[in-house]
């Protein structure tokens, strides 16, 4: 699953800050729009991403601020964000 680098970066509990912005009818996130929901977790929902200026489809996690009920889940994300950024995979960003 590719991440932008905003979805890899939450140095504390505010995640607000990298929250999906409305462009007219179409979520965007960074360089991102957007699309359907491919899929749904304990802690929020992976969507299809498209590129605005290359087009190319990433998977794009969205974490929804109010299913972080304690210190535990936000140890449990940061420990994946950790682990995301350490590896070197052409398709994880």
């Amino acid at each position: 699953m590719k991440l932008s680098s905003e979805q890899q970066q939450p140095s504390n509990t505010d995640l607000s800050q990298n929250a999906p912005q409305r462009t007219g009818s179409e979520a965007t996130i960074g360089h991102y729009v957007l699309g359907k929901a491919l899929g749904e977790g304990t802690f929020g929902k992976v969507k299809l991403g498209t590129h605005i200026l290359t087009g190319e489809k990433v998977a794009v996690k969205v974490l929804e601020k109010s299913r972080i009920k304690d210190k535990k889940d936000v140890e449990r994300i940061s420990r994946e964000i950790k682990i995301l950024k350490q590896l070197h995979h052409p398709n994880v960003v």
